[in-house]
């Protein structure tokens, strides 16, 4: 079943792929749009991402005498060193001398108060696809500081690698959180710049003004290319098979369970530590297609100053191959059903990831990795039909 979902994914993929050269991003078409750029006192929200080939965005406007007076940086910093959920102080670029007003410190929100002299409000990030992953919500909050300050708004957007897929439960606004803001499956197959869209017209924002939204839509991108991100993200996401992974095994942040963070395999492994405790839990998931046994010891290192289980041996399974579905459940299943005190292994974190309460219900109940996949069927095919409206890309 892997192998097949994975085939017909890849060769989606390959009808309509191009080579990586061939997609010009939203920031590598500002030059055609530095007439208007010149004119106007610019903030930037963006982090290591945000390039256009090797230079970054502030010091590429700043070299085309482009005026940038602010940069907001996300979770994991300017230069994405800072390590999950880690604290991010304000700062200021040493390569241009721009400030920095961190956005996951203090506050997440803009300060819609430093934004009284901007003229223009540029956003430029790479996303996973993911719903939990954080950057959504920082362009949830740009968006929103710019319908505030009637400020215009750019999105200068980036393929998303997770294109094909929209898989798992659409979030109930009663789990609303930073990791997730609105009502889109935990893949929702959407770019940033579709996305832009969406969150304003359906007015997620909760605002009486719409912000004056304009996306630098890529050129040459089907919607359908195979794209390899030439950045990791964030400090654990380093590889393409951590990113495939990431959408199912982020659901263990709200359980007992290590994704390998402090290894040097973040979200490619699972691990407990080793004890005949869970002896039943290592020996189920060794039975996974695609899984190999592993010991490992994690320890502290900046992209991870305090991983569960430092510096205790740990044991599990490392994924060599990519993911059964879109959202793979079957390892979390194994797990609580061996897990050795099952009222203990999930945390109040674990509903505001799923962005609802009914999948650890289901597990709970003991219903099977198809009845749950049944349980959001419907939702996802709503999500779907309302996504069509927005899409700037053919599928």
């Amino acid at each position: 079943m892997r192998i097949l979902f994975w085939f017909l994914f890849a060769f989606a993929f390959c009808l309509c792929t191009r080579p990586e050269a061939a997609i010009l991003t939203g920031a590598e078409q500002l030059e055609e749009h530095l007439g208007v750029l010149k004119n106007r006192k610019i903030a930037l929200v963006i982090n290591h991402t945000s390039r256009v080939s090797d230079t970054l965005l502030p010091l590429y406007l700043q070299k085309r005498g482009v005026l940038v007076k602010l940069i907001f940086s996300p979770e994991h910093g300017l230069y994405g060193q800072a390590g999950a959920g880690e604290k991010v102080g304000n700062s200021i670029d040493t390569a241009t001398g721009i400030p920095i007003i961190s956005l996951y410190g203090q506050n997440k929100s803009l300060d819609t108060q430093a934004l009284k002299d901007i003229d223009l409000i540029l956003f430029d990030m790479q996303d996973v696809g993911a719903r939990f992953y954080t950057y959504l919500s920082t362009l949830h909050f740009a968006l929103k500081a710019a319908g505030l300050k009637q400020i215009p708004i750019w999105v200068l957007d980036r393929p998303n690698p997770m294109i094909g897929l929209v898989d798992g439960p659409v979030l109930d606004s009663a789990f609303t959180s930073f990791v997730g803001m609105h009502p889109i499956p935990i893949l929702h197959g959407m770019t940033f710049g579709e996305l832009s869209q969406m969150i304003v017209q359906e007015g997620w924002l909760g605002i009486s003004t719409a912000p004056q939204l304009k996306v630098i839509s890529m050129k040459n991108y089907t919607g359908r290319d195979q794209y390899s991100l030439p950045v990791a993200p964030s400090p654990n996401l380093k590889t393409d098979r951590s990113i495939l992974w990431y959408p199912s095994l982020c659901l263990f942040e709200g359980t007992p369970v290590s994704m390998g963070r402090g290894t040097p395999y973040p979200f490619e492994v699972l691990l407990l530590p080793d004890s005949l405790a869970y002896e039943g839990v290592f020996q189920a998931w060794e039975k996974l297609e695609g899984a190999v046994p592993i010991r490992l010891m994690p320890v502290s290192m900046p992209s991870a100053p305090k991983p569960p289980f430092v510096g205790q041996k740990c044991r599990g399974v490392r994924f060599t191959s990519p993911p059964a579905k879109g959202v793979d459940l079957q390892a979390l299943l194994l797990a609580y059903a061996n897990y050795p005190d099952p009222s203990r292994f999930f945390n109040s974190f674990f509903n505001r990831l799923a962005g609802t309460d009914q999948l650890s219900k289901g597990i709970k109940m003991g219903l099977t990795e198809t009845e749950i996949y049944n349980t959001w069927q419907k939702d996802l095919a709503a999500f779907k039909e309302k996504q069509k409206r927005y899409l700037i890309y053919p599928r």
